[in-house]
């Protein structure tokens, strides 16, 4: 016999009935003091909320560029570093958009040298 023979018919429903009235932080918690691994399936909105995530912060608010007012949320660094100051946070640069700067700095490159690979297709 599997597990899957009876998942829908017996397991499923044991298992709702029996966390109906548990959070699912709750659940998780019953499930961890009985020795089993658990951990909440949080919904967009749940994660935006939770106290420990903003606590972290392990959601970063990235001013856009499009005009739009509301910010993205990023993940923030897991890193923590005691004495280390986070932030501050920047949105990725976009494609090519620090090219010639870096080539300029770090190999040189004049600006009629960029304008040829610009010609050539090598940069964008």
């Amino acid at each position: 016999m599997r597990v899957g023979d009876h998942l829908e018919s017996d397991l499923r429903p044991a298992i709702e009935a029996w966390a109906a009235g548990l959070t699912k932080v709750e659940a998780c918690q019953a499930l961890g003091a009985a020795g089993i691994a658990a951990g909440p399936c949080f919904s967009d909105e749940e994660v935006v909320h939770d106290p420990h995530v903003a606590g972290r912060s392990m959601l970063v608010a990235v001013e856009r560029t499009d005009g739009v007012a509301q910010p993205v949320l990023v993940p923030g660094n897991p890193v923590k570093i005691s004495g280390v100051a986070e932030g501050p946070e920047a949105r990725v640069p976009w494609l090519g958009e620090h090219t010639d700067a870096l080539l300029t700095a770090e190999l040189g490159l004049s600006g009629a040298e960029l304008g040829a690979l610009r010609d050539a297709g090598a940069i964008g």
